[in-house]
């Protein structure tokens, strides 16, 4: 594999291995046609204190909005925003019914073993509503040897984690216990840019206290059927300080997930397959606040089943179902139920030696609605002399209001229309291995248009009322280009850089009330340039590694006139492992310029800060 964190186009159909009976994800991803990324969650790399927000920002150039340092941390993928970035864990969909997104600060890295990024229309694979994407989670039932593994670390402003985790396997059962706990003051200084001089202050009601268990269990049966249970409680509790301009204290917030999932595997002797799955989960949020005090729960009843398989050794095809029942009880909607549904048909064809297929259709739907047909269709050309892979692909993509754009009290809109439209890419990837060099180049163009972009605007008949409404056309388009190079320079002693850049262009280009000024206005918090440059080295036992990013402007305003200011981050990083005690130390500096810089208004982040971890395994 080349550069484990960015991975290309893997086999279309992930394969599992009969020898040892490990039965996985065994359904086409169309990953031939599609952009997708691969990443490994390495804790002993990424750092056990690292979030998912910090592991994936690290890999791809994607925006977080971080709604104070350890709070609120939302994602905006190819600038269409956190509701339309459908994440999964394990194949459940965790975005909340009730806001639409999904707060990476609840899972910690830790717990996770792999995550699959997927670009655009690609999202249609996992389900419907990723206009901008899709991100699935997964855990692991797929080691293969017993192993328990202790991490500690501390780091500035009063940050301590500690984390276990224990791989049991005994014949045909395996079993990955872990169990994470995280604290944190955050009290870290700051310039205060709303005040004259910008004076230095410490940042006040910033505390945070994290804890976070998973129990994943698998039973292979025979060579032809598995069973797993995977079970996870993950709680946070935070202070969320005001925006510095404000003389107030702030709030506090408590979350908890929970989710329980039973899952089937079945491997026919014709290579076709079948997984069905069963979750339930329950999404717990408490806010205080001055004058407020509010309760929301959600649960959630998950189901889906794969089914697929080859039809020849040039068509495969898959299929699934998914259904789903939530029950939201929140103080701005009172108690509601919806069923979701959801089917999607699809394959892959290879119809030359060099050229290849996918295309299907997804339907969903709503209680007693069924909504418009979500089709994709793409291809794939094999460049002749090996120069490279062409790809294209062109989808429609749609998403359903959530519940408190239709039914929040005050401001729901039962009668808003779906956001629709359609995306398309065109791609161009090359890999090159000559003895101990790699070269690594892949370049996509993405365009989309979003019609009924869903926004909380005052109300024509009550200007005091914000209410949700369907006010724009939307454009985004762009281009992320990656590339890369590994350099061994012997057996003990290797070299890597990359190169990520994204420019993403995402505008008004039209609106309801017809307002000119608003014509061709980057949307709020989209940076149009952003730049990632990870160079690695390593030599035995020890490696070191300097990490660049740069962030362009960020407009706060629909007319573009205010914006936050474009930062440049460095982080460097030392580990070595002791291989006897098989203990490792690792050590991180990052934003080593200290940087004034913040993500969203109001809310400053950290300068230069430190982390220390060290790892022990016994296997």
């Amino acid at each position: 594999m080349f550069f484990s964190s960015t991975l290309l186009a893997q086999d279309s159909l992930l394969t599992f291995t009969l020898e040892d009976v490990s039965i996985v994800d065994f359904r086409s991803d169309h990953q031939e046609v599609f952009k997708h990324i691969e990443l490994g969650l390495n804790s002993s790399e990424i750092g056990l204190e690292a979030t998912l927000e910090d592991a994936l920002k690290k890999t791809i150039p994607v925006y977080f909005k971080n709604y104070s340092y350890g709070g609120i941390a939302s994602i905006d993928f190819r600038g269409t925003g956190a509701e339309r970035t459908q994440v999964y864990l394990n194949g459940v969909p965790i975005n909340s019914p009730t806001l639409g997104s999904f707060d990476f600060s609840l899972l910690p890295s830790f717990l996770i073993e792999e995550a699959k990024i997927r670009f655009g229309g690609a999202s249609i694979v996992d389900g419907g509503g990723g206009i901008g994407g899709s991100i699935q989670l997964n855990q692991n039932t797929l080691f293969k040897e017993s192993k328990l593994e202790v991490i500690g670390s501390l780091g500035s402003f009063g940050n301590y984690s500690g984390g276990v985790k224990a791989q049991f396997l005994v014949n045909k059962f395996r079993s990955d216990t872990r169990v994470f706990y995280h604290q944190a003051e955050n009290d870290f200084s700051f310039a205060n840019t709303s005040k004259k001089d910008h004076p230095i202050e410490n940042r006040e009601h910033n505390q945070l206290s994290r804890f976070a268990i998973q129990q994943s269990m698998s039973y292979t049966f025979d060579k032809s059927n598995s069973m797993e249970i995977n079970l996870l409680y993950s709680a946070l509790d935070r202070n969320i300080p005001s925006v510095i301009s404000s003389a107030s204290l702030g709030a506090w917030q408590g979350d908890q997930l929970v989710l329980g999932q039973v899952v089937y595997n079945k491997l026919f002797a014709n290579e076709s397959y079948l997984k069905i799955r069963s979750s339930y989960q329950a999404q717990v949020n408490k806010y205080k606040n001055e004058g407020i005090d509010a309760d929301n729960s959600v649960g959630a009843w998950n189901n889906k089943i794969d089914w697929g398989g080859k039809i020849s050794k040039k068509i495969k095809y898959n299929t699934s179902f998914t259904y789903n029942l939530y029950d939201v009880n929140t103080d701005g909607t009172g108690a509601y139920s919806e069923q979701q549904y959801s089917g999607l048909l699809a394959s892959d064809i290879q119809l030359t030696k060099d050229i290849s297929t996918s295309f299907g259709i997804r339907m969903e739907g709503r209680d007693d609605e069924l909504f418009p047909s979500m089709p994709f269709v793409g291809l794939a050309w094999m460049i002749p002399a090996n120069i490279g892979k062409l790809k294209t692909n062109f989808s429609r993509v749609f998403r359903y209001p959530t519940i408190n754009e239709r039914y929040w009290d005050p401001g729901g809109n039962p009668d808003l229309n779906p956001e629709e439209g359609w995306n398309s890419e065109l791609s161009y990837e090359v890999l090159i291995e000559k003895d101990r060099f790699s070269f690594q180049f892949q370049l996509t163009g993405f365009y989309s248009i979003i019609n009924d972009w869903i926004l909380w605007y005052p109300s024509t008949e009550s200007p005091m009322l914000w209410q949700a409404q369907n006010l724009w056309k939307v454009n985004s388009k762009g281009i992320e280009w990656v590339s890369g190079v590994k350099w061994k320079h012997s057996n003990s002693m290797q070299t890597s850089l990359r190169i990520l850049y994204s420019y993403n262009a995402s505008t008004i280009i039209a609106n309801e009330a017809n307002d000119s000024s608003l014509d061709n206005k980057q949307l709020i918090l989209v940076p149009q340039h952003m730049i990632l440059l990870p160079l690695l080295f390593s030599f035995n036992s020890f490696s070191t590694g300097i990490d660049y990013q740069f962030t362009g402007i960020r407009y706060t305003d629909r007319n573009n006139s205010n914006y936050l200011d474009p930062y440049h981050l460095i982080d460097i990083r030392f580990s070595y492992l002791f291989k006897k005690a098989n203990i490792s130390v690792n050590f991180s500096l990052k934003n080593i310029l200290n940087y004034s810089y913040q993500t969203y208004p109001g809310q400053p982040m950290p300068g230069l800060n430190y982390n220390l971890q060290l790892s022990w395994k016994l296997k």
